[in-house]
């Protein structure tokens, strides 16, 4: 059967929270003002975006007002006067006073506001089970509408909280080929119907032309004609009509032998990647179906180009956080040197060899890098695994949606520690191999005239 239509906007958690425009925006801002002082520890004295949705609640209290009876906007006001101690008979100033805020009475407010406010009003425009009108431009250009029927709300795990997630509806898959303009079989027999009555001549496009300005064709103006709806559809009325096309079945043959865009493949194994793609490939040779397979990165757009415009990112901040190490190394393994030319000077009056002095200065270094490196490793390792407990914080919606969530939580590979640990002994070497060259310059005439 027909899967059932969905249409609708993520729900956040039990906030009582619809993102877009389907939550009630006084809500809507209360939940955002709460979320940042909860989650992200911020205060609405010190914020100016949370100063700013306060003030938009108090001036923007229509939307409240228009929903209430005379006898819900009296019972309103006697609460709002007993919470706020006011004798204002007037319900818009009490509710500007009411949404007028701070560090210290907003957690009480906001549940006085959906404990005694939201049963007066409608939180959300629309509720599960209601039908809406869906409209669109198909492939041809042309708009074309269908109703579906709202069944509820959806998350994405975690991005729940992410303006981008609450931009997404799902729907059923017939409703979109229809939006799509995928013409049924029933379309197409009605078409053929028409193109008979009217008596339409399909003409090649090459020849349209000579068609219709030879002089051949006599082209008649078409009349008024005043078509009965109710006539037309069989002595059934439109309204019938529309809801037995809402709750239609369709066979497994219809489902499966329509039009499909694209489809995604989630691997348990994402290393994989590659092999699947190739398969996929071979499949669609087979079989003939002329797929266009592409990476997930690809697929995404934008949005997988900037996963990977931030890796690149990354690593060249650790590209220069390495070059930079480069300059403090050889900087201190050069001054090292320098301090010690009288001993470098004797131990070559007594015999030592320049590729010895060479040899003396790299495994000094490589044994401090080595030592400090193993050090800074164990140390980064111990705040990795902290960061991969407690989690990095997500400031703001952009990073919620980068971190899939509310946190991100860190996680360390065996490759990535050791390879970071062969990359700074090898940064070690090479930042001192200048040094050392210049140490086995270091003749014994030149020690012994060298002062202090």
């Amino acid at each position: 059967e027909r899967a059932k239509p969905a249409v609708a906007a993520g729900h956040i958690g039990n906030q009582h929270d619809l993102t877009g425009k389907v939550l009630l925006k006084t809500a809507r801002r209360l939940d955002k003002i709460r979320e940042a002082i909860n989650d992200r520890g911020k205060t609405i004295a010190n914020d100016p975006d949370l100063q700013l949705m306060i003030k938009q609640n108090q001036t923007q209290t229509r939307e409240i007002i228009l929903q209430l009876d005379p006898l819900s906007s009296k019972k309103l006001i006697t609460l709002l006067q007993e919470l706020l101690s006011s004798q204002e008979p007037q319900l818009p100033r009490l509710l500007a006073d009411f949404f007028k805020t701070d560090d210290g009475n907003f957690a009480r407010r906001y549940d006085f506001f959906y404990q005694k406010i939201v049963p007066f009003i409608e939180l959300y425009r629309m509720k599960p089970g209601e039908q809406m009108t869906i409209k669109s431009f198909t492939k041809s250009g042309f708009i074309q509408s269908s109703n579906v029927k709202i069944y509820g709300t959806f998350q994405f795990k975690g991005l729940e909280k992410s303006g981008l997630a609450g931009a997404i509806s799902l729907m059923d898959l017939m409703t979109f080929r229809d939006l799509y303009g995928y013409v049924t079989p029933e379309k197409l027999a009605e078409s053929k119907e028409l193109e008979k009555s009217a008596g339409v001549k399909m003409i090649d496009r090459d020849h349209a032309e000579a068609e219709l300005f030879s002089g051949a064709s006599v082209v008649e103006q078409a009349k008024e004609k005043k078509i009965d709806d109710q006539a037309e559809l069989g002595g059934v009325k439109y309204d019938a009509t529309a809801q037995s096309l809402l709750n239609k079945s369709y066979t497994e043959q219809e489902i499966q032998k329509g039009v499909v865009l694209n489809a995604a493949v989630l691997l348990k194994d994402p290393s994989k990647l590659k092999d699947t793609m190739a398969q996929i490939e071979n499949v669609s040779r087979e079989k003939g179906l002329d797929l266009k397979v592409a990476s997930w990165q690809k697929a995404a757009g934008n949005i997988g180009q900037f996963v990977f415009v931030a890796k690149a990112a990354l690593y060249f901040a650790v590209f220069i956080i390495f070059i930079v190490a480069l300059v403090i190394i050889n900087n201190a393994v050069m001054m090292a040197t320098l301090q010690r030319v009288r001993e470098i000077g004797t131990m070559r009056a007594i015999g030592a060899q320049k590729s010895f002095v060479l040899s003396l200065v790299l495994t000094e270094t490589l044994c401090l890098g080595l030592t400090f490196g193993l050090g800074g490793t164990l140390a980064g390792s111990l705040i990795v695994k902290w960061m991969g407990i407690k989690g990095i914080p997500a400031g703001n919606e952009f990073l919620y949606f980068f971190f899939s969530g509310p946190r991100l939580y860190v996680d360390l590979g065996i490759g990535s520690l050791i390879g970071s640990f062969i990359i700074i002994s090898l940064v070690a070497c090479f930042s001192a191999l200048y040094p050392a060259m210049v140490a086995t310059r270091v003749s014994p005439i030149q020690a012994m005239q060298a002062e202090d």
